[in-house]
């Protein structure tokens, strides 16, 4: 088994990474809060594995000197996919791609996917980590939010994971759902000692503008909890994760020590990886972003001919800076001052002042060359980052 990397800053901060990411637009239907890109008609399943293949294959020049440490399946739902299925795209990997030998192969699933023998076809395949889409076990809530599962299978299918010892397991839990209580919340919490998980992500409910939560309420079909809620889960959080040995390395994500997400700590640090698929984001680890087409038929036909639908962005010298002071004050790592000093040899200078004049040092531990968030003041770190960007 890989396991993930070690809280050790040192260490983390020498290793290099390049990340491969594969979007699988396909769901069974859409959640009330999703505004990823997915289709809910899979009939073309195995037309988009087949160009994920070939895009894969057309863009094997852009790591061609790298070696793949993180291979992630993301959606969408992943876990649509048959064994067959990602076996192909893991052969084409593995064909056209450098890949470590320690890779980290990581796959999102929904529990209703995993209640039978997948497990045992992903361990074959060298899947080595699982990310299951718990959100809550308040079954009120999953029916709200149009969720295809229900606690019990949220169970079998943890259970599913002791049965083949897949030790490298996160979970995604949401907090701020409607009806939700401080029982219903610690309920949650109960799952990770009771299953032995080691990576947890938790993020609160987010109301985005397209989709059938924003509308239900507008409408006033539905209410969800206030900030001062969502601030006292938490602190919560904090304390719980604290308490039971867990490394609060990212604002919205708890980890044991040797369990941190690799590939997502490669996006984290402002490392290269590449993005597969439609509505994929790939960086090149300096300047340069882009996005394949969000859209499964334009991505189809373009693939078919040879082309990738895509935009791209050249990040400016202060977005590059406001990228690096964003991740900074999200992660325990903190604001690599090395970093922006590279990009600009006056940079850190002014980011002090800024922080000064913007009475925010106190914010801040100094360790080294890093500006590191305090913990009484995560909660805010968005406002924090946003407070303190360089502007043109």
């Amino acid at each position: 088994m890989i396991s993930g990397l070690t809280g050790s800053t040192p260490i983390f901060q020498q290793i290099k990474l390049a990340g491969l990411y594969l979007h699988i637009p396909f769901c069974r239907k859409a959640c009330h809060y999703c505004d990823f890109h997915f289709s809910t008609n899979s009939s073309a399943l195995l037309s988009m594995v087949e160009a994920l293949g070939r895009e894969l294959v057309l863009r094997r020049d852009e790591l061609s000197s790298d070696t793949i440490e993180t291979i992630y399946f993301g959606g969408g739902t992943p876990s649509l996919l048959e064994a067959n299925h990602l076996g192909f795209l893991l052969n084409i990997i593995s064909k056209n791609f450098k890949v470590s030998r320690l890779v980290e192969i990581s796959i999102e699933c929904n529990p209703e996917d995993i209640i039978n023998d997948e497990l045992q076809d992903f361990k074959k395949l060298g899947i080595n980590r699982l990310s299951i889409g718990i959100q809550t076990l308040d079954d009120k809530a999953l029916l709200l939010m149009n969720r295809n599962h229900d606690s019990k299978t949220t169970l079998r299918a943890l259970d599913k994971t002791l049965k083949y010892d897949f030790g490298n397991l996160n979970i995604d839990l949401m907090y701020g759902m409607p009806g939700e209580t401080i029982e219903i919340w610690k309920e949650n919490l109960d799952l990770i000692n009771k299953f032995y998980i080691k990576h947890i992500s938790c993020y609160n409910l987010t109301v985005e503008s397209r989709t059938a939560l924003h509308h239900f309420l507008k409408k006033g079909k539905l209410t969800i909890p206030d900030d001062q809620w969502n601030r006292q889960i938490f602190e919560l959080n904090s304390s719980f994760f604290a308490e039971n040995g867990y490394d609060h390395y990212e604002i919205s994500n708890f980890a044991k020590k040797d369990f941190y997400s690799l590939h997502n700590s490669n996006y984290w640090r402002g490392e290269k990886y590449l993005g597969i698929g439609p509505s994929a984001h790939s960086y090149d680890g300096q300047n340069q972003r882009s996005w394949n087409v969000s859209n499964n038929v334009k991505y189809l036909s373009g693939i078919e001919c040879g082309v990738r639908d895509f935009e791209m962005e050249v990040l400016s010298t202060n977005n590059r800076i406001n990228e690096l002071i964003m991740i900074g004050c999200r992660t325990k790592w903190g604001i690599d001052l090395s970093k922006i000093t590279e990009i600009d040899a006056s940079a850190s200078e002014i980011l002090i002042k800024q922080l000064e004049v913007e009475n925010l040092m106190d914010s801040f531990e100094v360790n080294d060359n890093y500006l590191i968030l305090r913990d009484d003041a995560k909660l805010f770190a968005d406002q924090i980052a946003s407070s303190i960007f360089f502007t043109d």
